[in-house]
């Protein structure tokens, strides 16, 4: 000890301080090293992507799931496309993004968003959905669509296989990169579009390597170097959730404002098109008959291939095409005529209607390619 003293006394001060970091250096990476053998968790074993998928699609997942949630969106124009709202001051957070707890159990979830404005409550049970929204104190009923799941595949790696040779087509997918997720052991997969001229530039999906449930998604435009969409989980536990947290109670004497999202049309054979051969530089591809249950049979139309392809669906009736939901949209001017338009980043949506048709056209696409289908048809 007397050695250690008088070594101290006499060092010099450079010597002092290049101790003192090395010390300090020592003391840093032992305290890290520590956590990490605490948290226990590794990234999973090599998987191909055929493995991958037959393991999402042929497990039965877990029995419930509570975390929260960060939830960011850049897509939608809040303030154009719900104007009222956004005078009133709302946060939209369904539309914007906010953080916030989840819950998920047989089919049920419910989702709280926490703004300083007040929490906005979804509760969603099969094809119908419940909302509260405590910053303006509105509450809205809606019925969603049906779109028919896809089954699940237990034929083994070959039935994975086949619907991966279906997707490739369209999309390139990496190698399942394993890792760790809000700390789970986890696998990433990066996706995009084949040789596509469209908006969509890259999907990027993290899911449980244990449970296969997503952990975190992030959409990115072409040219964006940052997520348009942006959804990750953290603080994830699994187990059986209470069903008393499915149960929204709005206050005394409010009733919800119902809301009805139209269904997909039934798509038919192939059929005989009188539509141009050719609008915006893209040649049609497909014409096929489109129908819903309570109507006429109409026409779905593709322009283009793939994900840059332009889809148009002409339906009887000529009515009001601002109708309903769409009426909170801009107007836009269609061959003297007057629709309905929302542009976001990643596509463009235009929806008209001329000579007792309505025509709802879509795509990811640029708005100037958008339009101009929608002005040759």
């Amino acid at each position: 000890m007397r050695r250690l003293t008088l070594w101290v006394r006499t060092a010099s001060t450079t010597t002092l301080v290049g101790v003192g970091v090395v010390v300090a250096a020592l003391f840093v990476a032992a305290n890290v090293v520590a956590s990490f053998d605490r948290s226990g968790v590794k990234p999973p074993g090599p998987a191909s992507l055929t493995e991958l998928t037959l393991r999402e699609l042929g497990g039965n997942g877990p029995e419930g799931i509570s975390a929260n949630f960060r939830y960011a969106d850049s897509l939608v124009p809040a303030t154009s496309l719900v104007p009222q709202a956004s005078a009133g001051g709302s946060s939209l957070p369904l539309l914007t993004g906010a953080n916030g707890r989840l819950w998920y159990a047989h089919g049920r979830l419910r989702m709280e968003f926490q703004t300083d404005q007040g929490d906005t409550q979804l509760v969603v049970k099969g094809t119908h959905a419940l909302m509260y929204d405590a910053s303006d104190g509105t509450a809205f009923a809606a019925t969603l669509p049906s779109i028919a799941s896809i089954g699940r595949i237990r034929t083994g790696l070959a039935g994975a296989s086949q619907l991966l040779g279906r997707v490739r087509s369209s999309l390139a997918i990496s190698r399942p990169a394993p890792g760790v997720t809000a700390g789970r052991p986890s696998y990433t997969v990066h996706m995009a579009p084949v040789e596509s001229p469209g908006l969509l530039s890259q999907v990027s999906l993290a899911v449980d390597a244990d449970t296969g449930t997503p952990l975190r998604l992030d959409v990115y435009g072409r040219g964006e170097t940052k997520p348009l969409v942006e959804f990750a989980l953290s603080h994830v536990r699994y187990g059986a959730v209470d069903p008393s947290v499915f149960r929204l109670r709005l206050p005394f004497g409010m009733h919800p404002v119902p809301v009805r999202f139209g269904g997909p049309p039934s798509l038919g054979a192939t059929v005989s098109c009188s539509a141009p051969a050719e609008l915006a530089g893209l040649p049609l591809q497909s014409c096929r008959e489109a129908s819903r249950s309570d109507e006429l049979p109409g026409r779905l139309l593709i322009y283009g291939r793939s994900f840059g392809s332009v889809v148009v669906l002409e339906e009887p009736g000529g009515g009001d095409p601002g109708g309903g939901i769409w009426g909170l949209l801009p107007s836009v001017a269609v061959n003297g005529g007057e629709g309905r338009e929302l542009v976001t980043p990643l596509g463009a949506v235009v929806r008209f209607a001329r000579g007792g048709l309505t025509y709802t056209v879509l795509g990811s696409l640029p708005r100037a390619t958008v339009e101009a289908v929608a002005r040759g048809l």
